[in-house]
């Protein structure tokens, strides 16, 4: 059964909240999980209650300095104006290129859109690029861009054109970038705390076999307790590390889906759903030839990557399925258009 763009919408945003809360529940119960396993093995004390919420809070303690380091590296890099996201991928704004049809029917349906979002224009930069792709980025709706490969604007009519200028329009209302970049500050910090706890294990066995032949027994046991807080550490930075990009990955495709329902919801017909098909057609695929396409992919309209776990971006098959069963999505393919002349053709004859 069809279900409307407010449906998917709703379903999008709920989805995203269940993934948020659950990611929340899960960071704070590895630390929880860990200090089980060390109480476990240490078998020759009984722990209170006390113990345990000072296990935790010595755990976490340690851990929030390179996390918190990390964070703030990847927050200063990737937060602030879009403008920067853009010229990092080597696009220029479309002021510095000879106008032309292209680029004027583009201007055009920005400003369309811009009108129907209710939000300010944003700038527009241009990637030349012969694939079918665009991304939005920014912090904040004001300092917000839109980039279009050179490839979308050859290659899509301008309604085609208007449902993916949409989808980016819908990423800047709906604030995903800074879902994407908050999540990414998170991912930053516990790589940090991995290298961290990587470096401890490192020095500490190339200090230890230097210094072997003059060590004594409570040397060797406190070599050994500095590497356990060391595997410890760099285990702890990969569980979080490897948990947080599987639900990164979740909540992008979420946020997909709400965006190309947000793009129907503005475009009013079925122009998302003819975007994506031509993009499945199209034998170039949406590549982008960029050093930073696998750390920025979850920006773009479209990925070439099949459906997985770390995947930013749901199969076309399923986000083309919703596009269609929307409302104002009324797309025949090639096939059905056929079918049903067919269909009509033998209505006459009778």
């Amino acid at each position: 059964m069809a279900k409307s763009y407010f449906l998917h919408q709703s379903d999008a945003k709920s989805n995203t909240f269940k993934l948020v809360l659950g990611y929340i529940i899960g960071l704070l119960l590895v630390p929880v999980l860990l200090n089980v396993i060390i109480i476990l093995l240490d078998d020759t004390k009984d722990f209170t209650t006390q113990d345990h919420l000072k296990l935790y809070a010595i755990t976490v303690g340690v851990c929030a300095v390179p996390v918190l380091i990390g964070s703030l590296f990847y927050y200063y890099k990737y937060s602030g104006p879009g403008y920067k996201v853009a010229e990092a991928f080597g696009a220029s704004p479309i002021e510095d290129f000879e106008e032309n049809f292209n680029l004027k029917q583009l201007k055009n349906i920005v400003e369309e859109l811009s009108f129907a979002s209710g939000i300010k224009c944003p700038k527009i930069y241009i990637l030349e690029d012969p694939t079918i792709n665009a991304f939005a980025a920014g912090s904040t709706i004001d300092n917000s861009i839109i980039c279009v490969n050179t490839g979308t604007l050859d290659q899509l009519n301008r309604s085609e054109i208007s449902g993916v200028i949409a989808h980016e329009f819908s990423h800047i209302v709906n604030r995903d970038v800074n879902i994407n970049i908050k999540i990414g500050t998170l991912i930053a910090g516990f790589s940090s705390l991995c290298i961290l706890g990587w470096y401890i294990i490192k020095i500490v066995c190339s200090g230890s076999s230097s210094s072997s032949r003059s060590s004594n027994s409570k040397g060797n046991s406190g070599i050994l307790g500095i590497l356990i807080i060391g595997f410890t550490i760099m285990v702890l930075g990969f569980i979080w590390k490897f948990y947080s990009v599987i639900i990164s990955a979740a909540i992008s495709r979420q946020r997909e889906y709400l965006a190309d329902a947000t793009a129907v919801s503005y475009t009013r017909d079925d122009s998302i759903a003819r975007a994506l098909i031509k993009i499945q057609k199209n034998t170039q695929k949406s590549t982008i030839n960029a050093s930073q396409k696998e750390t920025c992919s979850h920006m773009f309209f479209s990925s070439e990557k099949k459906a997985g776990l770390f995947d930013s971006h749901p199969p076309l098959e399923n986000r083309i399925k919703r596009a269609k069963e929307m409302s104002f999505s009324h797309y025949q393919d090639e096939s059905e258009e056929e079918n049903t002349e067919k269909k009509d053709e033998s209505k006459q004859e009778q």
